[in-house]
């Protein structure tokens, strides 16, 4: 561990933790560990919140979260986190039913759940989450693509394409409102990309990438999608500009 980082903990475990602090500063101390990366940590303070407050629906959803990373360290980890993560979206969903967050990360940790433990109806109540983040949030994209992702994974080809569609249609309404929203067109383009339509794809990541070329993330889908094309030479060299940017998300 860097020197920076144990720093970093020990300035944070001077605040002292049991019967001297409220719910706000709990949770600004759980926030900083997430922050810096430290789960466990923060998983400690979101008890301690929930313990305290246990009627915060936000609560829940954060303690969800950093099961959710703690679990995803290793394939071990998340057999033993990701039920735990369930039930944490759960008690938050019962307190704030219309709360599209938290469906669609109930519907990411199911979608785990029928990965890694191939358990029975995962897939199936994972994709009815999403659909009710939909309905509430029409323009939730995290949604639209969780969906797709789901149904890919059922063998729904059909479905998966009706789901890009969705995203690529709140795409469409969020460009309207806003034509310099390069995130938008970035989620439109890997939607098209998805639904096999790459040279339309192509049109619309590159206009992503006039309005902000410091997108990591559009660069390495302009990779994949130029890779698609059998356009070998310009895929390199889009994906160097997404390590160049990220390094520790591209090698």
């Amino acid at each position: 561990m860097k020197l920076t980082q144990i720093a970093f903990i020990v300035l944070l475990l001077m605040v002292p933790v049991h019967g001297q602090q409220n719910t706000t500063e709990l949770l600004a101390k759980g926030n900083e560990f997430w922050l810096g990366g430290f789960d466990d940590l923060a998983l400690k303070c979101y008890n301690e919140v929930l313990s305290l407050e246990p009627h915060n629906s936000r609560d829940w959803i954060n303690r969800g979260y950093a099961l959710e990373h703690v679990g995803s360290m290793t394939q071990w980890r998340i057999r033993d986190y990701v039920n735990d993560t369930i039930t944490a979206y759960d008690e938050a969903l019962i307190l704030d039913p219309k709360c599209a967050e938290a469906w669609v990360a109930k519907g990411k940790a199911l979608e785990s759940q029928g990965l890694v433990l191939l358990t029975p109806g995962a897939y199936e109540n994972s994709v009815q989450c999403y659909k009710q983040a939909t309905k509430l949030d029409p323009s939730n994209l995290d949604a639209w693509f969780g969906m797709a992702s789901v149904l890919s994974n059922m063998d729904e080809d059909n479905e998966a394409i009706k789901a890009y569609d969705g995203a690529i249609k709140a795409c469409a309404e969020a460009t309207k409102i806003d034509p310099n929203n390069s995130h938008a067109w970035y989620g439109m383009a890997e939607a098209l990309n998805r639904q096999g339509k790459y040279d339309d794809a192509l049109n619309v990541i590159d206009k992503s990438l006039k309005l902000d070329p410091s997108i990591a993330g559009a660069w390495f889908s302009k990779s994949d999608i130029l890779r698609n094309l059998n356009r070998t030479n310009e895929s390199d060299a889009a994906y160097a500009k997404a390590a160049e940017l990220a390094p520790e998300f591209y090698q």
